[in-house]
């Protein structure tokens, strides 16, 4: 598994390498709760997240963020997405086709005054509720 954070969504004066920081540690660490492992050359997934600062994104957006990396499936045409402000989206493809195998979003709020650990605890909790859903979401009690 590799990360790739994609500059959709996100507004040029902005300097997120703090937040940036934090979803890759709460990726890791989610993914290899998972059994994936991150691998610094060649993975055989690549994961991907945007974030919509300052303003919405579109899924065209993001697709085009990707440039020639990325394949939608033809079977998973999706209708046009739109992303509120404050989204984070995570993509799971595969490295060598391109494929798009899993997208999922989340409302990611995050106030940079809190102090550093509660912004973890933020990063890692949205990841985490987020990633429940990876790769099917989980079967509530009700559909058992």
């Amino acid at each position: 598994m590799g990360l790739l954070p994609l500059q959709a969504g996100r507004k040029n004066d902005v300097d997120i390498t703090a937040v940036d920081e934090r979803l890759h540690k709460a990726m890791l660490s989610e993914f290899a709760s998972k059994g994936l492992v991150f691998a610094e050359s060649e993975p055989d997934i690549v994961v991907s997240y945007a974030l919509a600062i300052g303003e919405e994104m579109n899924m065209d957006e993001m697709n085009k963020a990707y440039g020639d990396l990325l394949k939608m499936p033809e079977d998973k045409l999706e209708t046009d997405m739109h992303y509120e402000r404050g989204a984070l989206v995570v993509d799971v493809m595969d490295r060598k086709t391109g494929v798009l195998l899993w997208r999922g979003a989340i409302m990611a709020e995050l106030d940079m005054s809190w102090p550093e650990n509660r912004k973890q605890e933020r990063c890692d909790a949205t990841i985490k509720e987020l990633l429940r859903h990876y790769p099917h979401p989980q079967e509530t009690s009700q559909q058992k």
